[in-house]
């Protein structure tokens, strides 16, 4: 059902912060090492326990002419999920965020002041009421987003 070719597959990335596969690929590195230079049951460990945050990606499947949504979390490229039906989910809508950073310096160490403010503008879908909805992904510009919602509907 994945290759359908009226599926939308939206790629989340990992679970994870962004440096997390960064330090899994490490520990498998470091696994093989360790496998290599004798300890073997050591070495398997951590190589095995490195391939979660290696491998390890989540995102969303919509498929439009079959009226479904799939949340999946992948592993090694297998996806594990469930379909729901979007009988309930009637509407389609673009949310605008706004996200502020600020850092300022100490009292002893004047520096510039480096606020910034983010805006996304985030897809989802709802429920007539609006309490169940699931986000489907996020655009930092406004012209993509709407392009996807037109893609969706």
């Amino acid at each position: 059902m994945n290759s359908h070719p009226s599926n939308i597959q939206i790629p989340w990335g990992t679970p994870f912060n962004r440096f997390m596969p960064y330090i899994g690929y490490f520990l498998m590195a470091l696994g093989i090492f360790v496998l290599i230079t004798d300890n073997r049951p050591l070495g398997i460990g951590m190589f095995c326990l490195a391939l979660i945050p290696a491998f390890l990606r989540e995102g969303i499947i919509v498929s439009p002419s079959l009226n479904q949504v799939k949340s999946y979390w992948s592993f090694l490229g297998i996806k594990f999920g469930k379909w729901q039906s979007l009988a309930k989910y009637k509407y389609l809508v673009i949310l605008r965020s706004q996200t502020k950073y600020s850092s300022t310096g100490s009292v002893r160490i004047p520096l510039p002041d480096m606020s910034r403010t983010e805006i996304s503008y985030d897809l989802y879908i709802m429920s007539a009421n609006h309490l169940k909805r699931i986000m489907l992904t996020t655009f930092t510009d406004q012209k993509d987003a709407l392009e996807m919602a037109r893609d969706l509907s």
